[in-house]
């Protein structure tokens, strides 16, 4: 089980490789390997500043009030927070609304997404991890 903090910030890491140095990377978080000068996911280079990126969207999480994976539709998601730079950077801050409404006993279902930038130059690709 993950607490949101409600009218808090969550904070979270991504990344593609375990590779990638940790808490003091502050590029992008998904390259080839560690001495990449590009990326898998993006036109936009390794340790571009985050203020000089172009190419990344952002992602964002959603809540669904079930606890029972199998009863969720994906209607049943709504996004409640994004962070328009991550994944570029190892760590992702979300700001959660002060007015969430609690979850029911046994807890809600969360999703965190990602819809690749239609400008990166790759295929297609859209991302979605789920939690409790």
């Amino acid at each position: 089980m993950m607490n949101l903090p409600a009218g808090g910030v969550l904070t979270t890491s991504f990344t593609c490789s375990n590779g990638l140095p940790k808490p003091s990377y502050t590029g992008y978080t998904c390259g080839n390997n560690v001495t990449d000068n590009g990326s898998t996911h993006t036109k936009d280079k390794m340790n571009t500043p985050i203020d000089k990126i172009v190419d990344v969207r952002g992602t964002g999480i959603a809540i669904a009030y079930e606890s029972d994976a199998k009863k969720i539709r994906p209607e049943d998601f709504a996004v409640f927070t994004v962070n328009y730079s991550c994944p570029w950077t190892l760590a992702c801050d979300f700001h959660i609304p002060q007015n969430m409404p609690p979850c029911p006993e046994g807890g809600c279902t969360c999703m965190w997404g990602w819809i690749h930038s239609p400008n990166a130059g790759g295929q297609p690709e859209m991302y979605t991890m789920a939690y409790a």
